[in-house]
């Protein structure tokens, strides 16, 4: 079994946080509420969430389509969620991501690359998916695409 690592050191911010992966790779976290100006001086940890659903699905799509012999020219990934106020804890219940591609990708083997990657391979998705729906869309060089949402079993 895999094991993964984290050490996260508090900073001199009431909640910020140094956090270095057991690989070396640092990322700064905070929480922006606790700041006068709303900004923090590093990502909250459901923006974390965001960015590691849009990182996996990311690594899985250009995987498939390098694989079919399909450039990837560029990728950009937005990822959008949204969660309740007030609620303890607030889950995510709608995720949304969207992706742009641009390059040599025929629209029906980026539909299938983003249906693998969320469907079977993509674990922080996967983890998710007991309280978020998750939807897609995507575009590939400037003509946009409807996509599908996974339902998860938790979200309303």
């Amino acid at each position: 079994m895999a094991e993964l690592t984290a050490t996260l050191e508090k900073q001199a911010s009431s909640f910020h946080f140094s956090a270095q992966t057991g690989r070396g790779s640092t990322v700064q976290i905070d929480d922006p509420t606790s700041h006068a100006d709303g900004q923090g001086q590093g990502a909250s940890p459901m923006e974390l969430l965001l960015v590691a659903v849009g990182g996996c699905s990311a690594i899985d799509i250009v995987s498939i389509l390098e694989k079919g012999r399909h450039e990837v020219e560029t990728l950009r990934i937005e990822v959008r969620g949204e969660k309740p106020d007030n609620a303890v804890p607030s889950l995510f219940r709608n995720i949304h991501i969207l992706y742009h591609f641009s390059g040599g990708v025929p629209v029906d083997r980026a539909r299938r690359a983003i249906e693998l990657s969320i469907g079977t391979y993509c674990s922080v998705a996967h983890t998710l998916m007991p309280t978020a729906s998750i939807s897609w869309s995507f575009s590939v060089n400037g003509d946009c695409y409807k996509g599908q949402t996974v339902a998860s079993n938790g979200a309303e």
